[in-house]
């Protein structure tokens, strides 16, 4: 997904929460950023930042 175009999902999307089930890579005038981003509301992630949440998510329900 083009940065631009995550950046109007997140406009658009406001402060709901999302599960981020889908991600894909960032792109930025077709050059990968190293990121990734939620195709439903926008958010960019680096590093190990969505498997840490996705781990808190998991803590969470047990």
């Amino acid at each position: 997904m083009q940065a631009r175009e995550a950046s109007h999902l997140r406009k658009m999307w406001g402060d709901v929460p999302c599960d981020h089930d889908h991600v894909e890579k960032e792109y930025d005038l077709g050059s990968d950023t190293g990121d990734l981003v939620c195709t439903q509301c926008g958010r960019t992630f680096w590093g190990d930042q969505l498997e840490e949440l996705r781990k808190k998510k998991d803590d969470n329900k047990k």
